[in-house]
């Protein structure tokens, strides 16, 4: 009776390990084919992000193409190595279910009805990709494709922008300052800096960037403060924490706050720059003193960045507040791929 049921057992589960083998052979044809495709459109992406990070690009419009090819080339990047997680970890488990198996008949009845409910109660989905993966394969796939059709002016207008002299992305990231993922913002702020508008009409250029702890906000200003036009445009750059502000005065800026860059050989009444550092808000009636005392002691050329956490603070910018938030999951990922593998692009 035993070696019936020990029979019986080995034969239900040999057909479970038969029926589980034929859906994913049936099924892995079909998407390794969208698979091989999604490189294929990943590659094309990928080489056009790194083109337009090699142009001096300051059209604001373009920035925000350029992001959007970058965030599907991200979730395309991250979408191709999950499956590929996936792959590796089902051809693991069955080489484990078959191990299993072939050990059934050196276990009792008793122990062989146990493994045989083991290994069926456990989700075929687990040796297969499920519906709910296959449909998002293939929304990242149609989207992406279309992504590549709309790119063509994209690709035709990035020819009309200078190159910028620098190394790889996969290289100048280990050698140089650079910001991952913060390209547009970058380009926002230097666009600010730069124009002259504001001296024209004798007033201060106000620039408010807003976003959670941590995100980048002096990080980000910092780096943009190192970029050699700046540093011609303005013959003083000059951070302030909140606690700098001496009851809302700017009137000696060299006497409070931190001097990132200052251009000796310029004349003492050229343009600053101040970058004023809030922890929270600030009232109304604190900023205009603090404006009201800038205003009075720099030139109309000057500019002002206040960065904070609070959204409140941009009501008193002159121009439209900047946001910075988190990068995805899939940005991240494809950032640690760039410093753990540079160039290169493992199979695994």
């Amino acid at each position: 009776m035993e070696t019936l049921l020990s029979a019986i057992v080995g034969d239900l589960v040999s057909r479970a390990l038969s029926m589980v083998t034929q859906r994913y052979l049936q099924s892995q044809g079909a998407e390794e084919e969208k698979l091989q495709r999604l490189r294929a459109v990943l590659l094309r992406i990928h080489a056009t992000v790194e083109e337009a990070e090699g142009r001096h690009i300051t059209n604001q419009a373009m920035l925000q193409q350029l992001q959007m090819l970058r965030r599907g080339m991200y979730r395309g990047y991250y979408t191709l190595d999950t499956f590929r997680y996936r792959a590796h970890r089902d051809e693991a488990d069955g080489e484990a279910s078959t191990r299993r198996s072939l050990a059934l008949s050196r276990f009792s009845p008793s122990s062989s009805r146990r493994t045989f409910f083991s290994v069926c109660d456990a989700p075929s989905t687990d040796l297969v990709l499920d519906d709910g993966s296959s449909n998002n394969l293939d929304k990242m796939l149609s989207s992406l494709e279309r992504m590549i059709g709309d790119m063509q002016e994209f690709v035709m207008f990035l020819a009309s922008y200078p190159r910028i002299s620098r190394q790889p992305y996969s290289a100048y990231l280990f050698h140089d300052q650079v910001m991952f993922g913060r390209q547009m913002e970058k380009e926002t702020i230097l666009s600010f800096l730069l124009c002259r508008e504001a001296a024209r009409n004798g007033s201060l250029g106000v620039l408010p960037i807003i976003g959670p702890a941590r995100v980048g906000k002096s990080t980000l200003v910092e780096h943009v403060c190192h970029d050699e036009r700046v540093h011609r445009r303005f013959s003083l750059i000059v951070f302030f924490s909140g606690n700098d502000l001496n009851g809302g005065n700017l009137a000696t800026l060299k006497g409070s706050g931190v001097i990132k860059h200052q251009n000796l050989a310029s004349s003492p009444h050229g343009d600053s720059l101040a970058v004023i550092e809030l922890a929270g808000d600030m009232d109304e009636e604190t900023w205009r003193g603090l404006y009201t005392s800038a205003a009075s002691h720099l030139t109309p050329g000057s500019k002002i960045i206040l960065t904070s956490r609070s959204e409140k603070i941009a009501s008193l910018g002159t121009a439209e507040s900047l946001m910075l938030k988190f990068l995805s999951q899939e940005a991240y990922w494809y950032f640690f791929k760039t410093v753990a593998f540079g160039s290169t692009n493992p199979e695994c």
